[in-house]
């Protein structure tokens, strides 16, 4: 896989997947991912009420990019919708908002039958 900085490799490994550096240049890393998909011992990260506070300097990971548009209004009407539906990750551990926010999303996602598998707006050139 090819990501986008900022990156940090070494955060990549955990007891569901191995990550190791093929290449990296200025902006991007290609990294090897193995997944451990059959993995059913979900405590062996951990499960933290505080995760908020503790894991706050991972948000430069959220910031947009040219590949990545999320804004503040994106958020805003997600973590509604996460309300109405009656997910509120204030309220959750980090291991509770996972395991809920996937289940929601896996409920609302639908097939379709297209060629394109990707799809990526560049608003203002890709800056």
């Amino acid at each position: 896989m090819q990501f986008a900085g900022p990156f940090d490799v070494a955060d990549m490994s955990d007891d569901y997947q191995d990550a190791r550096l093929i290449a990296q240049d200025g902006d991007s890393a290609t990294v090897e991912i193995t997944c451990y998909p059959l993995n059913t011992n979900a405590k062996a990260i951990g499960e933290n009420p505080n995760w908020k506070r503790d894991y706050a300097h991972m948000t430069k990971y959220l910031a947009p990019t040219a590949t990545e548009n999320w804004d503040e209004k994106m958020r805003a009407d997600l973590l509604s919708e996460l309300r109405r539906d009656g997910i509120d990750p204030d309220s959750l551990t980090d291991l509770q908002v996972v395991t809920q926010v996937s289940r929601w999303l896996k409920r609302r996602s639908k097939f379709t039958n297209s060629f394109g598998i990707w799809y990526v707006h560049y608003p203002e050139g890709g800056r």
